[in-house]
C-alpha cells in the first residue's frame, strides 16, 4: 500500500493541528502568538486601517487587529498630537485593556493634558499588574513612587544559614528583590542578593530549532512527495538535507501555501506564522548545567556550612535531550539555577499578573534550592515542591512546603 505523503496528510483533519501539535512538543503547552507581537510586514499604520479595526461590531476579530489602532495612536504621538493620539490609545483599551504597554501611554497622555487623577488610575493598573521593570518604573513616575534601581551588592553573613541570589544575565529587579523577601520569611534565614553573573555563554538551541527538527523529520519520511520536492527545487533546497532553521521554515511556507491554494479553503501559512512567530517570542534556550557550573565557580565561599546558591535568569533553560526545564539543583555545588520565561504573561499569552508570576517564581526556587541542599523531589501535590507535568499542575499545586520538606530545609540549613 502507498504512504501518504505530506500533502496528503495535509489533507487530513489532523494536519489543522499539526502545528499546535508540533509547539506542545516543543514548548510543553499550546501558544499563540501575542496580541502585543507585531508582525514583521506589517503595513505602515494608517487612520483608515485604525478606523476600520474600531467600526468592525465582530470584537473578537477587532480585539486581535487592535494594533492597527495602536500603531496609529503612536503615529500621532510622534507627530505631537498627543490629544488625537489618546482618543486612539484609549479606544484600543477598550478593546484590550490587558495590554499594560497602552495603559501606560494613556497615563503619560493623560499627564500632557494634565487629567492627573485619570492618569494616576491607568497608572496603577499598571503598578498592581505589570511584570516588567520598564512598565512598572513608568508607572512609578506617574504615581509618584520611587523607581526600580539596582539593589546593592551584599555578600553572605560572616556566620550562619543563609540563601545567596544570583542574577544570571538581565532580571527583573522587582521580581528579585520579592523572592529575597518572601524566601526569607518562608525558610526563616538571610536571603542576600550578591553580584549578577553578567557575561553569559551563547544560546545553545536556536528560536524554533526544535519545531525546525520535527519539519526535517518528517521532510525525510516523505522524500518523494511531488510537491515538496518541486518547492524545494524551487528554493534551491535538498528537503533531506537543510542545516538552516530559516531555510526549514521557508520551505514549510512554501508546501502550506501550495495547499492553501489547492483547496481555497485553508489558511494554513497564517496559523503556521502565527505559531513561529509565538515560538520566536519565548526565544532561545540556555543549557542549565553550563549555567549551573558557571554559578557555583563565581562563587566558591557557598560550601560553608548551611549555604545554598540560587541563579535566577529570564533566558529560557533545557538540560540534555529535553524540551525544556523550569530549573536545576545540584547538591555537590550547593547550587540550582531555574528560569522564570515560562510563567511569564507574554509568553503564555494571558493576561498580566505580576502576583501569579511571583507565586510561580516562588514555588521553582523552593523547588530548585531543594535539590541544591539535597531533598528529594515532594510526593504531595500541596507542596511547592510537587512535581508538575503542565503549567496548569504547576499552579494547581500548593504554595508552601510540607512538613516534611520544611523539616529538610531546616536540617540542612543548619550547620552541624
Amino acid at each position: 500500500m502507498r504512504t501518504a505523503g505530506p500533502i496528503a496528510f495535509l489533507m487530513s483533519s489532523s494536519f489543522r493541528f499539526l502545528v499546535a501539535g508540533l509547539l506542545l512538543i516543543v514548548v510543553g503547552t499550546s501558544l499563540s502568538i501575542s496580541p502585543a507581537a507585531a508582525a514583521d510586514k506589517a503595513p505602515q499604520p494608517s487612520r483608515r486601517a485604525a478606523e476600520s479595526v474600531l467600526r468592525d461590531s465582530d470584537n473578537v476579530r477587532a480585539s486581535r487587529q487592535v494594533d492597527e489602532v495602536f500603531r496609529w495612536a503612536d503615529t500621532l504621538r510622534q507627530e505631537g498630537q498627543s490629544a488625537e493620539s489618546l482618543k486612539f490609545v484609549e479606544a484600543g483599551l477598550r478593546l484590550a485593556p490587558f495590554r499594560m504597554d497602552q495603559q501606560i501611554v494613556a497615563a503619560e497622555l493623560l499627564l500632557i493634558s494634565r487629567q492627573t487623577n485619570a492618569a494616576r488610575e491607568h497608572a496603577s493598573i499598571v503598578w498592581q499588574r505589570a511584570e516588567s521593570d520598564e512598565l512598572l518604573s513608568a508607572a512609578a513616575g506617574v504615581l509618584g513612587l520611587p523607581t526600580i534601581t539596582n539593589p546593592p551588592a551584599t555578600t553572605w553573613p560572616e556566620r550562619g544559614p543563609a540563601i545567596g541570589l544570583v542574577p544570571l544575565g538581565p532580571v527583573d529587579l522587582w521580581l528579585l528583590r520579592a523572592l529575597q523577601t518572601d524566601l526569607g520569611k518562608v525558610l526563616q534565614v538571610p536571603v542576600v542578593i550578591l553580584p549578577a553573573i553578567t557575561n553569559l555563554p551563547t544560546a545553545d538551541r536556536p528560536p524554533g530549532h526544535l519545531l525546525a527538527e520535527q519539519w526535517r523529520k518528517r521532510f525525510r519520511d516523505y522524500p518523494h512527495d511531488p510537491v515538496l520536492v518541486a518547492k524545494g527545487r524551487k528554493l534551491q533546497l535538498n528537503p533531506k538535507s537543510i542545516p538552516s532553521n530559516e531555510d526549514v521554515f521557508r520551505l514549510v511556507s512554501a508546501v502550506l501555501e501550495s495547499e492553501d491554494r489547492r483547496t481555497k479553503g485553508t489558511n494554513l501559512v497564517a496559523d503556521f506564522e502565527r505559531d513561529y512567530a509565538a515560538l520566536n517570542r519565548l526565544g532561545a534556550q540556555w543549557r542549565a548545567e553550563p549555567l549551573l557550573e558557571l554559578l557555583a565557580s563565581a562563587h566558591p565561599e557557598v560550601h560553608k556550612p548551611g549555604r545554598a546558591l540560587l541563579g535566577v535568569t529570564r533566558n529560557d533553560l533545557f538540560n540534555g535531550e529535553s524540551r525544556f526545564v523550569f530549573g536545576l539543583g545540584n547538591s555537590e555545588k550547593r547550587s540550582a539555577v531555574f528560569s522564570y520565561r515560562r510563567f511569564t504573561a507574554s509568553v503564555n499569552d494571558t493576561a498580566p499578573n505580576s502576583a501569579k508570576l511571583l507565586e510561580r517564581a516562588r514555588k521553582q526556587s523552593l523547588s530548585s534550592i531543594g535539590f541544591a541542599l539535597g531533598i528529594p523531589r515532594c510526593s504531595s501535590p500541596l507542596c511547592a515542591r510537587a512535581y508538575p507535568n503542565s503549567l496548569d499542575e504547576f499552579d494547581a499545586k500548593g504554595s508552601d512546603l510540607c512538613d516534611a520538606c520544611l523539616r529538610g530545609f531546616r536540617w540542612e540549613l543548619v550547620p552541624r
